[in-house]
């Protein structure tokens, strides 16, 4: 593992070529891909964050850290939670997934 691994072990995914200001209504296809791109991003970058900082965790900031990691393991586990109970459904009916 390089040290750059280390630092950052998940990359990030790429941003699809659309405008970062598009509407729904412009394209719907264009705008979900960024915006699932970005979203994830996030994630991604929480991740990253988390582990990248594990290390130096001080005893006294032990509890503050564990609430930094569950929220943004929270917020991942209702992001998914939201794609499969309202998204993934509505996609389903429009488009040929399996």
């Amino acid at each position: 593992m390089s040290a750059i691994d280390a630092e950052y072990p998940y990359p990030f995914i790429s941003l699809p070529t659309v405008p970062f200001l598009a509407t729904v209504s412009d394209n719907p296809a264009a705008y979900l891909s960024c915006d699932m791109a970005l979203i994830h991003n996030v994630f991604i970058r929480a991740v990253n964050s988390i582990w990248r900082n594990s290390i130096f965790v001080m005893p006294g900031d032990k509890v503050a850290f564990a609430g930094y990691t569950r929220c943004c393991l929270t917020a991942i586990h209702s992001h998914r939670y939201s794609e499969e109970t309202f998204l993934f459904p509505v996609l389903q009916t429009k488009l040929d997934m399996i």
